[in-house]
């Protein structure tokens, strides 16, 4: 399920959440920014894409159907709810160990959060 600036628009909201409580799994994706994450606590898998371009979203479908995403959030998310509650601090982020970049040796940093 993608979402784009879910946080000023209600009706994303309520079709994200009633999709959450299906108990079915849902990838929810965030195409703008990653604050729409404070919106779905519930979410047990979700990526931010940062934006629309043909690149974005071609790493976006890659990442859906297997491949191993790598980074870390440049900010903060705070609850909705309760803003002084941290939901996903800086720097969370996935790593898979050690693998190759371009015939180089790289090792990934821990996951933190």
């Amino acid at each position: 399920m993608t979402t784009d600036n879910a946080w000023a628009d209600p009706g994303q909201q309520a079709l994200v959440n009633a999709l959450l409580a299906t108990g079915k799994p849902v990838t929810v994706v965030a195409l703008g920014g990653p604050y729409d994450l404070a919106y779905f606590p519930s979410a047990q898998t979700y990526l931010a894409a940062y934006g629309y371009q043909p690149d974005t979203l071609s790493a976006l479908v890659a990442d859906l159907f297997g491949a191993q995403p790598l980074g870390h959030l440049p900010v903060t998310i705070h609850s909705a709810s309760d803003p002084s509650s941290v939901l996903v601090p800086y720097r969370t982020g996935l790593h898979y160990g050690c693998g190759t970049n371009r015939g180089r040796r790289v090792c990934h940093e821990a996951a933190s959060g």
